[in-house]
């Protein structure tokens, strides 16, 4: 697919980041709401367009797009890029490091104190506890890591700044807003594949483990407003896992039989479950 969606969903994204502070300065709650809403559906659709130039869903300029995707959401495009194929391939198993954390099986302390800093942090957490795993297991570049920082730092000074040349005074108010939308986006995105994986281990060859993941289906308004919240990642999310090399977001194809489902309503019982098996 071309790279236009993903260099106007860019636009966009940078557009709230410089307005919001505006808003922020003249009512504090009508802001707050905008990140709610707006602000945490936009930071979502920039993870999900550096999870699809991951997978090369789009062209040309995949590789800085990837690249830029990752700074604007202040993530290291180097923990993903690491993380996210070991999702694929030994996902539902405690090889997957997108959702166990190192001595999983053997150490409780740790599990329930990582499930814990995500609930509260998100994805966010998840990366900080991933980045430095990577870093004792020497699988990161530390090099590529500083420069990635500098550059994701420079990227928020560089929209600070204008944000204070569009709103004299605004600095503040933009660092407060970019940083509370990093928050919930990271949160919701994380429920968000809790919803999909969360608990779920299992044997069996690679086709056995993908059937077990569960997609969401437009049934009901919290599922449909669940589903557009998250540009309907999880609706027929199996069908990313069975066939990764089609962007099935955009061309879905026949769920495969055996799929499981679950909804809104039961996500609640799900994460309490999931807590008392910790």
């Amino acid at each position: 697919m071309s790279s236009a969606p993903v260099l106007a969903g860019i636009g966009v994204w940078i557009a709230y980041l410089l307005l919001l502070p505006s808003l922020w300065m003249q009512s504090m709650p009508l802001a707050l709401l905008a990140i709610a809403t707006a602000g945490g559906y936009l930071a979502l659709g920039i993870g999900y367009y550096r999870h699809e130039l991951y997978h090369v869903y789009y062209k040309p300029f995949t590789k800085p797009l990837y690249y830029l995707t990752s700074w604007l959401v202040f993530s290291d495009p180097q923990v993903f890029r690491i993380a996210h194929p070991l999702h694929h391939g030994a996902v539902h198993t405690h090889d997957d490091i997108e959702f166990f954390c190192a001595g999983y099986a053997e150490d409780r302390a740790r599990r329930k104190r990582q499930f814990l800093f995500e609930l509260l942090f998100g994805n966010a957490a998840w990366e900080l506890h991933t980045l430095q795993r990577l870093k004792r297991e020497k699988r990161f570049d530390r090099p590529q890591g500083l420069l990635s920082f500098l550059c994701r730092v420079g990227l928020a000074g560089l929209l600070c700044g204008v944000s204070t040349r569009l709103t004299p005074g605004s600095a503040k108010a933009y660092l407060a807003g970019y940083f509370l939308t990093l928050w919930w986006g990271a949160i919701v995105s994380r429920h968000n594949q809790w919803l999909e994986h969360l608990g779920i281990v299992g044997g069996g060859t690679l086709e056995e483990r993908n059937l077990m993941t569960r997609n969401l289906p437009d049934t009901g308004l919290l599922n449909r407003l669940w589903n557009l919240y998250h540009r309907n990642d999880p609706r027929e999310h199996v069908l990313h896992h069975t066939k990764a090399g089609i962007h099935s977001r955009i061309e879905p194809f026949p769920l495969p039989v055996g799929a499981r489902f679950t909804s809104v309503a039961e996500y609640p019982g799900l994460l309490r479950q999931y807590w008392r098996s910790l």
